[in-house]
């Protein structure tokens, strides 16, 4: 991939990523409870914990993303996009065990987690998924928009 088209690639999925997160962090808002420290329910806090997930989100994404493409020479197939879609689920797991074991959040009861699938971590499926989610629909939108760019000239 040439340096123009690289930075076309990762600007691309940056923003895309970003985006597709900021939606998913609003969707599944009300999965966990705003009003137990340390969240709080005012509109001010939400927007500014919402936009730092998502970004943090985003730069997960692009870089992990990033980190196996550039071993596999840039080369978006079934292959790496399923070890992409792993990654990211890994990736999603520790974090969020992380966190809700140091208390930084806590999820209302309708959030699903592996609890209820028999298995003892406090994970919740919403969470667990959504880094591979928007991850692997980022690459593959960018990835389809940037062949087209390079049929195009």
């Amino acid at each position: 991939m040439k340096p123009k088209q690289t930075l076309f690639f990762f600007g691309a999925l940056a923003l895309l990523s970003f985006f597709l997160n900021l939606t998913w962090e609003i969707a599944h808002s009300p999965l966990y409870n705003w009003n137990q420290p340390p969240l709080t329910a005012s509109a001010g806090f939400y927007a500014g914990r919402i936009l730092q997930s998502s970004f943090f989100d985003m730069v997960w994404v692009v870089v992990i993303s990033g980190l196996v493409l550039l071993f596999f020479s840039f080369k978006f197939d079934w292959r790496v996009c399923a070890i992409i879609f792993f990654a990211l689920i890994v990736f999603s797991f520790g974090l969020e065990w992380h966190r809700v074991s140091e208390g930084a959040w806590y999820y209302k009861s309708v959030m699903p987690t592996l609890k209820d699938f028999g298995l003892s971590f406090p994970v919740g499926l919403s969470p667990l998924i959504q880094l591979a989610i928007t991850g692997i629909l980022s690459l593959s939108i960018v990835s389809g928009l940037t062949r087209n760019k390079n049929n195009q000239g």
